[in-house]
């Protein structure tokens, strides 16, 4: 959105008070966790989370204002013509400056407690596995423009803003606890635009950001991209302790499985659960999406995750027993096979 305002040239010098910012502190630890958390089923492992590593840019680390002079053209006397651009980080200590990686801690271990997969242990000892996590970007932001253009008896004021915009950057490390070899190596990108709808989000126009609420809008798109992050982060681990462990047995046909089909937007899907003997539907939901994008939107797969993350191998071994009696084909997809009913 653009305001654009006339002004006396007497008046132009004037404008552009400052103010005095205020930092409602947030958790990181606590306010971004799911509300309704989604459980996994068991499985017999045991994971310590070891302290984030902050690889963030300095200028994400110190928040506050850049502010940067685009274009200058003192022309006196006949014009003046400057334009100023403003990208304003999420202030150190709104979350809570140095105890932003400690409570970073506390969310990922909360986040796995709730999943329920694997315990979560202190003790090193006692782990199977170890989670290191590096995060290389962490922030709410804001973008504003100023444009001043001066003459002979008056002048312009153009100002452009953009919305908040939020985003986190994690590197995922998964290491056995006892050799210390290097099991995964993932990378979780979350981002999230302000929306007035969001807890703690101010109404109104674009400029909404600015003082008195800038700060505290700048912190509810930072807390929207950390949850999805934390929505993101227990299918991720839970793949890749399923992937590192052995093969099991073959088992029977299960009772139910789970296909699942991405809505037109990818950020939610449909899953339905099928009763494997008679083919009948015995409950479906539409579902925030947690894991990666398996095929097209309105066509159904076979979910890998049943609702377990199930290793390529034992997936395959699962098709290859239902496709005695359901249409399966690998098409655009090798990793999850379109699921088409009953042959």
């Amino acid at each position: 959105m653009k305001s654009h305002r006339y002004l006396p040239i007497a008046a132009v010098f004037v404008v552009g008070t400052g103010c005095t910012a205020t930092f409602a502190q947030r958790n990181m630890g606590s306010e971004p966790l799911e509300r309704q958390p989604i459980a996994l089923p068991k499985r017999a492992c045991s994971v310590l989370v070891e302290r984030p590593v902050d690889l963030r840019p300095e200028h994400e680390r110190r928040g506050g204002e850049n502010k940067h002079l685009r274009l200058l053209l003192p022309l006196i006397p006949v014009m003046w013509i400057q334009s100023t651009e403003f990208i304003t980080y999420q202030a150190s200590q709104s979350i809570r400056g140095e105890r932003f990686v400690d409570d970073l801690r506390v969310g990922i271990k909360a986040t796995l407690e709730a999943a329920a997969f694997c315990e979560v242990t202190d003790e090193r000892e006692a782990a199977e596995f170890v989670l290191g996590t590096e995060v290389h970007h962490f922030y709410g932001v804001s973008y504003e423009e100023h444009w001043i253009q001066l003459s002979a008896g008056g002048g312009t004021l153009d100002r452009a803003s953009v919305f908040p915009a939020g985003q986190v950057a994690v590197r995922v490390v998964i290491q056995d606890a006892k050799t210390g070899a290097l099991v995964a190596r993932r990378w979780i990108n979350q981002s999230a635009i302000f929306d007035p709808r969001l807890d703690g989000g101010s109404t109104g126009s674009v400029e909404s950001f600015k003082a008195p609420n800038h700060e505290s809008n700048r912190g509810v798109v930072a807390v929207s991209a950390l949850r999805r992050f934390y929505r993101r982060l227990p299918a991720v681990v839970d793949r890749e302790i399923a992937a590192a462990r052995p093969p099991v047995a073959e088992p029977g046909l299960p009772r139910t499985f789970v296909i699942t089909r991405a809505l037109a937007t990818y950020a939610r899907v449909e899953r339905a659960i099928v009763e494997t003997a008679t083919g009948r539907v015995l409950a479906a939901e539409v579902v925030l999406r947690r894991t990666p994008v398996m095929g097209r939107p309105g066509r159904w797969v076979l979910s890998p995750h049943q609702p377990g993350y199930l290793p390529p191998a034992t997936y395959r071994r699962l098709v290859a027993q239902l496709q005695r009696r359901y249409d399966l084909r690998f098409e655009e997809n090798l990793t999850a096979a379109r699921f088409y009913g009953l042959r």
